[in-house]
């Protein structure tokens, strides 16, 4: 058997995945699409292609402390549009399903996905991954996993609270400011969290093995035939442990 080289694991170059005719990314909450392709998110947007953002649920249950109150979800709700103006986002929704409990809805929740997709007609669906640890994440990964074949399109798994194994890093230097300004948008959550530090350090973590002139960069799974053995192999090693 050929030894694997570090090349063979994990990506050593800066990539991207062009979507002309439109992306569409599914966000658990207001707040985890800046985190997780904020950046690459303005990459497209700067492009002039379509981007899309359809937030799932309501992020009620955000608000631990009942600090904000009756007026939390309006207050997630203008906070995910000021950020879309900043990410230079001009379609958007918000499905409204209820906080933690997606995984009730999951046959639902791939059935209006199957619709979204079929109307909007994206070339990628970004979506969390498998490996993520909230309830919501995970929930959207099975809902469009059991239609993949149904959905005959790319699909691009990015990561918010965990960590994942990419297959792409996408160069995010020139966007990072512009990410940064829409992740301080969502001011309730970082009461909560100093994600922000977080996760602009995890971006600066995705360039180990970049050129010295990436600063930051945002990492992927993008599944095609190759690698869905792979992933399907971790999710049952997910599954197991859980």
């Amino acid at each position: 058997m050929k030894k694997k080289e570090e090349i063979d694991l994990y990506p050593f170059e800066n990539s991207f995945f062009y979507g002309k005719n439109g992306i569409l990314v599914l966000s658990p909450h207001p707040d985890d699409e800046t985190i997780g392709c904020g950046g690459t998110i303005i990459k497209y947007t700067n492009m002039g292609i379509r981007v899309k953002i359809v937030f799932i649920t309501d992020g009620q249950k955000g608000d631990f402390q009942k600090r904000y109150g009756q007026h939390y979800i309006c207050l997630r709700r203008s906070a995910a549009q000021k950020a879309m103006e900043i990410l230079g986002v001009k379609e958007y929704e918000f499905w409204g399903y209820e906080d933690r409990l997606l995984y009730q809805k999951e046959k639902k929740l791939s059935k209006k996905i199957l619709e979204e997709v079929k109307k909007f007609n994206p070339d990628l669906i970004f979506f969390p991954s498998p490996f993520e640890i909230h309830p919501d994440h995970r929930a959207i990964f099975n809902a469009v996993w059991k239609i993949r074949k149904k959905l005959k399109k790319k699909l691009v798994l990015y990561e918010i609270i965990i960590g994942l194994y990419p297959n792409i890093l996408v160069d995010i230097t020139n966007e990072i400011e512009k990410k940064k300004k829409a992740m301080k948008c969502y001011y309730t959550e970082l009461y909560y969290n100093n994600y922000f530090d977080k996760i602009i350090g995890l971006n600066r973590f995705r360039t180990l093995t970049l050129a010295e002139t990436v600063r930051y960069a945002e990492g992927f799974i993008l599944i095609d035939s190759d690698n869905i053995p792979f992933v399907k192999k971790r999710l049952r090693l997910i599954k197991a442990i859980l």
